[in-house]
């Protein structure tokens, strides 16, 4: 007897690859602060943020950064003793 080979075959499907372009970016902001305390002394408070983001997400994020600094300084001018 003669052997027969199956007709049938598997077929393996690749998948496609799909590639998503995905922007990066990045929002930096700083703010700094003199203050007198009198008595010709002054203090001065820097304080910035750089934060990595998607290229969508900038005014999202730069919100975010903003509220963050201007949070941090206005902790540490009442640490002082003065309002910001």
């Amino acid at each position: 007897m003669a052997e027969r080979k199956s007709d049938m075959t598997k077929k393996v499907i690749q998948p496609k690859k799909v590639e998503i372009e995905d922007k990066r970016a990045s929002v930096f902001y700083k703010l700094g602060v003199t203050k007198s305390l009198g008595n010709y002394e002054t203090v001065r408070i820097d304080y910035g943020i750089t934060m990595p983001c998607r290229e969508a997400d900038i005014d999202k994020v730069t919100k975010q950064v903003v509220k963050k600094v201007s949070d941090f300084v206005a902790k540490e001018l009442k640490g002082l003793g003065h309002d910001a």
